[in-house]
């Protein structure tokens, strides 16, 4: 439910992408998975001539299971009955992808985060912040990590995208400025820990006060240090 995507058609041609040619081991898949995974494209998004043209854009829906799967959808959108058999798919919308904003509103000099639906049409208020311009903002899952900035603060603070709040994590050893951050993803078990991946954020350089820096600090997200 809450895959990121843009619209269904992405969905049904990464699903497609997939499945891939006509090999033993795609057939398995298309056997096996493409018509279970097809039931949770929204097709209710999807329009009525995009429908129409899938069994000559994508090989899959010339087997028979997802040609049976793709009748009963169009099918059942059709019916017009309030007395509808069972739905074959997932009804259910997707959350709509939001752009998230952090900085100071011009008239009230006040600082918060603010959301953008992906036209850029649409403005809600998230939440309220500090003031934390000459921070670096790092994307990591759900959170949103918002370290140092401000009169070269050593913060390191967590914006939870879900749930809409701030978190205290563990400071910097050297509080800085207009420095550069960077997310590394790794597989934790290459690393002969428990798996899983992890993710580092590395802050590298920006100033303290007037002293340009040279030294890098790595912040691991898991274990909060």
């Amino acid at each position: 439910d809450n895959l990121p995507v843009d619209s269904e058609e992405e969905v049904v041609a990464a699903i497609s992408c997939w499945v891939g040619p006509g090999t033993k081991e795609v057939n398995e898949r298309l056997k096996l998975h493409a018509p279970t995974m097809l039931k949770e494209v929204r097709w209710l998004q999807t329009s009525a001539q995009y429908r129409s043209g899938l069994a000559k854009s994508h090989e899959m829906f010339r087997s028979n299971d997802c040609a049976r799967l793709l009748g009963e959808v169009e099918q059942w959108i059709k019916i017009e009955d309030e007395e509808k058999p069972p739905c074959p798919f997932n009804r259910r919308r997707r959350p709509p992808s939001t752009l998230f904003v952090f900085g100071m509103d011009r008239n009230s000099k006040k600082w918060s985060v603010l959301g953008f639906d992906r036209n850029l049409q649409a403005e809600e208020w998230i939440a309220d912040m500090e003031d934390r311009g000459l921070a670096s903002y790092s994307v990591v899952g759900e959170s949103i990590f918002v370290v140092g900035g401000q009169n070269y603060s050593t913060n390191v603070i967590e914006f939870l995208v879900r749930e809409r709040l701030w978190r205290k994590r563990t400071s910097l050893a050297v509080g800085r400025g207009k420095h550069a951050a960077a997310v590394v993803k790794f597989n934790a078990a290459a690393a002969d820990e428990e798996g899983g991946e992890k993710a580092l954020i590395s802050i590298v350089g920006g100033t303290n006060d007037s002293t340009s820096l040279s030294s890098c600090e790595v912040y691991d997200v898991s274990q909060d240090r």
